[in-house]
């Protein structure tokens, strides 16, 4: 390390000059150079035959440049867990405790028709909706890019060695991603994923994408929700949740929420995603 000066003379640092740069990086490094301009940012660039070209960047374009490795925050507490980007943009996973939530329901397919006042009509299937009251278990709600996912866990709070389930829910494919319909949803940021998780909730439910979520009623998790409703259940049932499994794994095993997770990370990686 070199030694300051002596007390009362005035350090200057060493100048760095394009022939210093192009000593250390190549003849070629001075003709690439990104000048920061109050905000904005210029790109100068030379060509072969000596030339000079300039472009302004946005201030994204530059992020991803310096971005090649992807960033992940880790598990953190409580509600939204952990995020973080790739190459294909933001990712974020939240979690929901359980809780009795207001699902909007086809009326007749679940013999709800007279149980409330509340009740509507779905405008693209022309079905008679109504509103109840339901228990469901805790949920992890996340995403990737323009995917969002949502997977059932039986707990109170957030472990990400917990086994996931299949959300006992419609419009939910085997592999946990969420069919929004003709609803509209933007790419995942940890600050839009509470809203996005308020118009998953409270959106009409149909029964498309209804089998495989229970082992009671397999067929179609309506009926459960009527078995709910009846029995006044304040609390869902976990023993009946069907775990997230490939077909090699034996039935009462399960994937955890980390390696959930982190195939959805994957994704993130993936070339054209």
């Amino acid at each position: 390390m070199e030694r300051m000066p002596a007390t009362g003379t005035q350090y200057r640092p060493p100048a760095v000059t394009s022939q210093t740069v192009e000593g250390l990086l190549g003849a070629s490094a001075t003709r690439h150079i990104l000048y920061l301009l109050e905000g904005q940012y210029l790109y100068q660039s030379q060509s072969e035959d000596g030339s000079i070209r300039y472009k302004f960047l946005s201030a994204q374009s530059v992020r991803l440049a310096f971005s090649r490795e992807p960033v992940d925050s880790g598990w953190l507490m409580p509600d939204i867990c952990r995020w973080g980007y790739g190459k294909s943009g933001q990712w974020a996973i939240m979690f929901i405790p359980p809780a009795i939530h207001t699902l909007w329901l086809p009326t007749i397919a679940n013999g709800l028709d007279n149980v409330t006042p509340n009740q509507t009509e779905d405008q693209d299937l022309g079905e008679k909706l109504t509103a109840v009251q339901v228990p469901l278990p805790a949920l992890i709600f996340g995403g990737a890019g323009q995917q969002y996912y949502l997977w059932a866990v039986n707990a109170k709070e957030f472990n990400p060695q917990l086994v996931g389930y299949h959300a006992p829910l419609p419009n939910v494919y085997p592999d946990g991603r969420i069919c929004w319909g003709s609803n509209q949803v933007g790419v995942v940021t940890p600050q839009n994923l509470r809203e996005a998780w308020k118009l998953f909730i409270s959106s009409p439910f149909n029964s498309h994408l209804a089998q495989g979520k229970s082992k009671r009623y397999n067929t179609n998790i309506l009926d459960q929700f009527r078995r709910l409703r009846t029995t006044n259940r304040r609390a869902y049932p976990t023993n009946d949740l069907l775990p997230m499994t490939n077909t090699r794994q034996r039935h009462d095993e399960g994937w955890t929420i980390n390696r959930l997770v982190e195939q959805l990370i994957a994704t993130m990686e993936r070339p054209g995603m």
